[in-house]
C-alpha cells in the first residue's frame, strides 16, 4: 500500500463516487449513463407529445372558429330573411332573462 498522499486510495475514490451519486440522486440528476439515456428518451417523448397536443389544439381551435363563423352567418341570414321574427325572439329572450334574473 503506497503512502503517497497525492494519490487517493481506491476506497476513497469509491466513497467520493458514492457521495457524488447520492448528491446527484438528491438533486434529481441521473447518476448513470443508462439513467441519462432514459431521462433523455423520456424528455424527447414528452416534448413530442406536447408538440402533438399543441397541433391538435390548433386544429380544433380552427375547426371551432369555422363552425362559430358558419353559425353566425346562418343567424345573420335568418335575421335578414325574417327581421320581425328575429325582433320578437330577441324581445322574448330579454323578457325571459329579466324574469330569471329577478329571482
Amino acid at each position: 500500500m503506497p503512502n503517497d498522499a497525492s494519490e487517493p486510495s481506491a476506497e476513497l475514490r469509491a466513497e467520493v463516487a458514492a457521495l457524488r451519486a447520492e448528491v446527484a440522486r438528491l438533486r434529481g440528476e441521473p447518476d448513470t449513463p443508462a439513467a441519462e439515456a432514459h431521462q433523455a428518451s423520456f424528455k424527447e417523448k414528452a416534448e413530442q407529445r406536447v408538440s402533438d397536443l399543441e397541433h391538435e389544439v390548433e386544429r380544433l381551435s380552427a375547426r371551432l372558429r369555422a363552425r362559430g363563423q358558419a353559425g353566425f352567418r346562418e343567424v345573420e341570414a335568418q335575421v335578414a330573411a325574417r327581421p320581425l321574427s328575429a325582433l320578437a325572439v330577441a324581445f322574448a329572450v330579454g323578457v325571459l332573462s329579466a324574469q330569471l334574473l329577478r329571482r
